[in-house]
């Protein structure tokens, strides 16, 4: 998702116009690059934390010499999601496992009944739901 799509979501989802929305998307996001600069923790319930981290110095190797090179230290920024946020994400994976699973069932249980068409669309490996609007209209 952009800036633009999420300045765009917080107007659909809200009485604020695009202008209005995208200032403050544009205002959280600056707020949240000063937290990460100025105290190096944001903290975001049953989203996650994010925080600085310092990368020591060390030995890397240049892939096309084989050279061996320092890599200077460096801050980095690490995402630790929140537990409900991994519920969310993995109860989705898990439905989207299922939807595959049935597909599959589908490819092999019906392809006859398809029109031809449609069998050169499941062997070329399309969703259902790619194809869903062709299927319903024929």
């Amino acid at each position: 998702m952009t800036r633009s799509e999420l300045a765009e979501a917080v107007t659909e989802a809200t009485t604020l116009s695009r202008v209005e929305a995208k200032l403050i998307v544009d205002e959280v996001i600056d707020e949240i690059s000063n937290a990460l600069l100025n105290d190096g923790v944001i903290k975001l319930t049953k989203f996650g934390v994010f925080s600085v981290r310092l990368k020591s110095e060390r030995m890397g190797r240049n892939p096309k010499t084989g050279e061996e090179v320092p890599i200077t230290p460096r801050r980095i920024i690490a995402f630790k999601p929140a537990d409900g946020l991994k519920k969310t994400i993995n109860s989705r994976t898990e439905d989207a496992a299922d939807g595959i699973w049935r597909e599959a069932q589908l490819r092999k249980q019906m392809p006859s009944l398809l029109p031809n068409d449609h069998q050169a669309a499941f062997a070329r490996g399309f969703h259902s739901h790619q194809i869903q609007m062709t299927l319903t209209a024929t």
